[in-house]
């Protein structure tokens, strides 16, 4: 602790005590969560848990500086120390004060954030990690359009029974965004889609539920789950943004069986196909991220109409264009919808080679038909190239770029 100036004290997380700090050499500000742990058999095997989080590597994840064990001879009392990023702002800060205005927070930002907060919990997922301590707090906001999901922890912490009783005593809100069986101590992947179901409920209810309608709500669906059913349905004829998704989804993700509840990769599927949630492709976008390959090949095991919808959406990423096209290329004619197979139009013949934009399927290439192609050919020769019109979000029944006309 010598190379750190104390600035503030928080109030006290579920599990610690959180400082703001400045490194006095670098003048950066951090957050220190002081973690009181029962020996050093304990704060061993939870900095050994904790240790791999270091080598994170994602735009929305804000990665532990520093982790180390101190002893505090004022108490006499071992601590785990984690170093992690200072926010100002976090998502529930921003929840807090729509709820005191009585307003719902817009669609786009909503969108944005959520789209974020995915993607980070699906690569956590796909390194065997498991966040364990999700909520609105831990989601920090380092800019208006910009979350990273922060205080990641171990089995060692969370599963410290006798903390935890007196945490839950003293702070109900803190448990409350934990699934039903984390209750009993036991975490999975699963635990965690609760708790993003919990957080984007209270997203879609703040206009019109306070912090402790809200609570009650969390609490009870662990036991009454049909408890959902009418709150969906006030989101519904309140005609909340994104209304219809979030009633499709909150059911799936808040199954009190995990076994029954549906993954992250699911819950990305579903908003990625969906016609109304653009969410994760915008984040990517914003950020110049690559879209991961299990995404892209998740998005891509489809329907025709689902694949062309996933193309549509990423229009300005090569990645997923190009895989895209393979996947297409590779299906059977039966799943075409006609006796012909797509075939891809090269650049330079006839058509316009237009670059990567919302009116193009991919860049540099268009979709047509063996009759469409046909039918180009006989033409006449054209003063002016051809366009691609955008490929409806719903495609049912049709042959891939079947829709080409002249400008």
């Amino acid at each position: 602790m010598e190379k750190y100036q104390i600035l503030d004290r928080l109030t006290p997380g579920a599990l610690g005590t959180n400082l703001v700090v400045v490194e006095t050499q670098t003048k950066e500000k951090h957050v220190i969560k002081q973690v009181e742990c029962i020996d050093e058999h304990q704060a061993t095997k939870a900095l050994e848990e904790l240790m791999p989080l270091l080598k994170l590597q994602h735009v929305h994840i804000s990665v532990y500086r520093e982790l180390f064990i101190l002893w505090n001879s004022e108490v006499s009392s071992l601590f785990l120390c984690l170093v992690m990023e200072h926010s100002k702002d976090t998502l529930q800060n921003v929840i807090e004060k729509k709820r005191a205005a009585r307003a719902a927070l817009e669609s786009q930002w909503v969108q944005n954030i959520l789209g974020q907060v995915l993607d980070a919990l699906e690569y956590l997922h796909q390194q065997d990690i498991i966040h364990r301590n999700l909520k609105p707090s831990n989601i920090s906001l380092v800019s208006h359009d910009h979350c990273k999901l922060q205080d990641l922890s171990s089995d060692a912490l969370m599963t410290d029974k006798a903390k935890w009783n007196i945490r839950a005593e003293e702070d109900p809100l803190q448990k409350s965004w934990m699934a039903p069986e984390t209750l009993n101590f036991s975490f999975s992947q699963k635990s965690d889609v609760w708790s993003l179901g919990c957080i984007i409920l209270d997203m879609a209810s703040c206009s019109f539920m306070d912090t402790r309608e809200a609570m009650r709500l969390r609490k009870s669906i662990r036991s009454f789950p049909d408890g959902l059913r009418g709150v969906l349905k006030t989101i519904g004829e309140r005609k909340i943004p994104d209304a219809k998704i979030f009633s499709s989804l909150l059911p799936l993700m808040l199954q009190t069986d995990p076994s029954e509840r549906i993954t992250v990769r699911d819950v990305i599927h579903i908003t990625f196909v969906s016609n109304n949630f653009r969410s994760s492709s915008v984040a990517m976008t914003l950020y110049q991220q690559a879209v991961p390959t299990s995404i892209i090949d998740m998005l891509l095991e489809s329907s025709v109409a689902s694949i062309l919808e996933v193309m549509q959406n990423f229009s300005s990423r090569p990645e997923v264009q190009h895989r895209a096209m393979k996947r297409l290329l590779r299906l059977p004619e039966d799943q075409l919808g006609r006796d012909a197979r797509p075939q891809l139009w090269p650049p330079g013949q006839t058509l316009h080679q237009e670059s990567p934009g919302p009116h193009c399927c991919a860049p540099g290439w268009c979709f047509l038909t063996p009759e469409a192609r046909a039918s180009s050919c006989k033409a006449p020769r054209r003063s002016h190239p051809l366009r691609v019109l955008p490929v409806p979000p719903v495609f049912r029944g049709r042959e891939v770029g079947e829709r080409v006309a002249s400008f």
